[in-house]
């Protein structure tokens, strides 16, 4: 099961990751006051599927009223099939660098891998194509886990340094707490953007639950 972008920024900032600040709204009369409480901001289509922003599912409006007109757009729209009922407003981020960040499954093993990339925006098949000495990974030992320095080399070889670097390594970790802890097929952020001033913030998120340990979640069943 796949969940909302909302849904799992909801599970990253339970968990500590830092995400921007946002409202989930449903009609167009709640988008001005959202966007003037969160301005300058972001309004993101909340469908189950990739590839949102090629199919003009995420809108920059400059003003309320162009908000309020690319709101009453983006509910009419259909993505891949998938009709658009909620928005995420969210505040707009200042963007230095964005990396890619995520922990899935190695199907050819039955175990959990750390994929990581200085590169992010773009899917990570995408990544792995064009810039594949850039694309870092480790497949990773259920019993071990992430251990702390692990996370920490990954965090170097990603290019980040100072704070940055240690506040990636505990992303990462994070991350795969948050894998194991709902029994994920993957948890990815894409993009994880640097700011000018070195902090690190999911602009994105994503996570597959197993079906089969739905049962185990009650709170995730739609």
């Amino acid at each position: 099961m796949r969940l909302y972008e909302f849904e799992a920024k909801e599970i990253f900032k339970k968990h500590g990751l830092p995400v921007p600040e946002s409202q989930v709204v449903e009609n167009v009369q709640e988008v001005v006051s959202a966007f003037s409480r969160l301005k300058p901001a972001v309004l993101k289509s909340q469908v189950l599927v990739g590839g949102r922003g090629k199919a003009g599912g995420i809108k920059f409006p400059e003003d309320g009223a162009e908000a309020q007109r690319y709101a009453g757009d983006l509910l009419s729209l259909s993505i891949k099939g998938y009709p658009v009922r909620k928005l995420l407003i969210e505040k707009r981020i200042p963007i230095e660098k964005e990396f890619y960040a995520g922990v899935t499954i190695d199907r050819s093993e039955g175990r959990p891998i750390l994929l990581a990339s200085a590169r992010g925006g773009m899917d990570v098949e995408e990544i792995a194509k064009k810039y594949p000495q850039e694309m870092i990974r480790e497949k990773l030992d259920v019993r071990e886990g992430l251990p702390y320095y692990k996370s920490l080399d990954f965090s170097r070889k990603m290019g980040l340094r100072g704070k940055s670097l240690m506040d990636g390594a505990k992303i990462l970790g994070t991350l795969y707490e948050i894998f194991e802890r709902y029994d994920a097929e993957i948890v990815e952020i894409n993009p994880l953007v640097k700011t000018a001033d070195g902090d690190l913030i999911a602009a994105d998120a994503k996570i597959n639950i197993d079906d089969e340990a739905l049962w185990r979640h009650p709170e995730l069943r739609k």
